[in-house]
C-alpha cells in the first residue's frame, strides 16, 4: 500500500505544470422498485433510492489528467429502513500518456468508509483501494491492458472480517476491419484474512458492429477457485450486502444488444445465465437443515434486461430500466421464481 501511494505521488509531481484546472460536480438519483430486494425465497419487495454525488478538482494537460475527488452514495430503503446505509470515497486518480501514440498509464488511490444505521453497524468499515494499470498497443489493431489492484477493509464491529484483496489482470483486444472486436482476459485474485482464498477468472468476448447503429456482443466467463476457503466464514456468507465472489466458482454466458436511437438516445438489451457452485457450503432445506444428500449449494441464475439512456439536455440524462431474474437453487433460501426490477434515474453534470 505504501509503495503504491509513493508511485502515485511521484507520478503526479512530475507531470507538466501547464495545467487547465476546473471543478467537476455530478449528481445522480435513481429510484428502483424491486420485487425481491434481497434475492431470496422470501420475496421481500421494496423501493430503493440511490442518491449520489461526485465532486472533483481536475487538472488536465495534453499529456495527463489528475482528479482529486469525493464520491458519496446513500442507499435508502422505503420498507426495510434499517438496511439504509451510505458509502463515502475520498481519493485521487491520475492518467498519463506514454510516448507519442495511444498508450497510457493509469493509477489511483481511494480511502473508503461505509456507515449503517444502529441495528446494522456490524457492516460498518473503513478501507483503502489502490490500483495501477497500463494500456498499450502492440500493433495498431491489438491493444493490451495489464494491471494490479489492492483493497484493504477493516470492519469496526467485527474484527475477524478484516481482509485484504489483491488482483492482477491481463487483457488482450483485437480489432478487425470487419468491425469485429475479439477480447480475452485473465485475472487472479487473492483474499487474505484469517485464512486465504484464491480465484482465477477467464473471459472471452466477441463484439460485432452492425449497420444502423446496432452492435451485439457475446461474453463467456469462467470462475475457478484455486485455494477454496470456508464459504461460511465471517460476514462473507451474507447474501445481500457482503456477497463474496470467492465463495463460488462457475460459468457465465451473456448476450448484449446495443441500438443507437434518434436524439442521441441508446437502447441496451441483454440476457444472461450463470451457474454458481459454492465450495464448502451445504445446501439447506426450508428449515435451514442440510439436505440428506449433503450436497453443496448450487445456484443457476438466468435473467434479461432492457435499459434506455436518453439525454434531455447537454447536462441532464434520463435512464429507464427493467430487469427480470430467476434463480434455480438446491438451497431453499436462494430458490425463487420471478424477480422484477424497475428503475428510473437522472444524472446531472454541472
Amino acid at each position: 500500500m505504501t509503495f503504491a501511494m509513493l508511485v502515485l505521488v511521484l507520478s503526479i509531481c512530475v507531470y507538466s505544470a501547464d495545467t487547465r484546472a476546473e471543478t467537476i460536480a455530478e449528481i445522480s438519483v435513481e429510484s428502483t422498485y424491486d420485487s425481491n430486494v434481497f434475492g431470496t425465497s422470501t420475496n421481500n419487495e421494496d423501493y430503493l433510492t440511490q442518491a449520489g454525488t461526485y465532486i472533483a478538482h481536475r487538472e488536465k494537460t495534453e499529456e495527463s489528467d489528475f482528479h482529486l475527488f469525493y464520491a458519496g452514495t446513500a442507499y435508502l430503503f422505503t420498507k426495510s429502513t434499517d438496511r439504509s446505509f451510505s458509502m463515502h470515497d475520498l481519493g485521487v486518480s491520475y492518467s498519463r500518456k506514454l510516448g507519442d501514440g495511444r498508450n497510457r498509464l493509469y493509477a489511483g488511490s481511494t480511502f473508503r468508509a461505509r456507515l449503517d444505521r444502529d441495528i446494522f453497524t456490524v457492516y460498518d468499515f473503513d478501507g483503502f483501494l489502490a490500483f495501477v494499470n497500463t494500456k498499450f498497443y502492440a500493433t495498431p489493431r491489438t491493444m493490451l491492458r495489464v494491471g494490479y489492484s489492492m483493497e484493504r477493509r477493516n470492519y469496526w464491529n467485527l474484527d475477524v472480517s478484516g481482509y485484504s484483496d489483491q488482483n492482477v489482470f491481463l487483457q488482450a483486444t483485437r480489432f478487425f476491419p470487419s468491425r469485429t472486436t475479439l477480447r480475452g482476459d485473465l485475472s487472479y485474485g487473492q483474499k487474505d484474512y484469517a485464512g486465504s482464498e484464491g480465484q482465477v477468472l477467464m473471459g472471452l468476448q466477441v463484439a460485432q458492429g452492425l449497420s444502423g447503429g446496432t452492435g451485439v456482443s457475446v461474453r463467456f466467463q469462467r470462475r475457478i477457485n484455486v485455494e477454496p476457503g470456508d464459504a461460511g466464514n465471517a460476514l462473507s456468507a451474507d447474501e445481500d450486502i457482503l456477497f463474496d465472489r470467492y465463495d463460488y466458482g462457475g460459468n457465465a454466458l451473456s448476450l448484449t444488444l446495443t441500438q443507437q436511437l434518434p436524439f442521441a438516445a441508446r437502447l441496451i438489451v441483454n440476457g444472461a445465465y450463470e451457474s454458481q457452485s459454492f465450495n464448502g457450503q451445504l445446501a439447506l432445506d426450508e428449515n435451514l437443515i442440510p439436505l440428506s444428500t449433503f450436497e453443496e449449494r448450487v445456484d443457476r441464475i438466468s435473467g434479461a434486461g432492457l435499459f434506455l439512456e436518453l439525454p434531455l439536455t447537454s447536462r441532464l440524462e434520463l435512464g429507464l430500466g427493467y430487469d427480470f431474474e430467476r434463480s434455480r437453487s438446491n438451497d431453499a433460501t436462494y430458490d425463487y421464481e420471478g424477480r422484477h426490477i424497475v428503475s428510473v434515474g437522472f444524472d446531472l453534470d454541472f
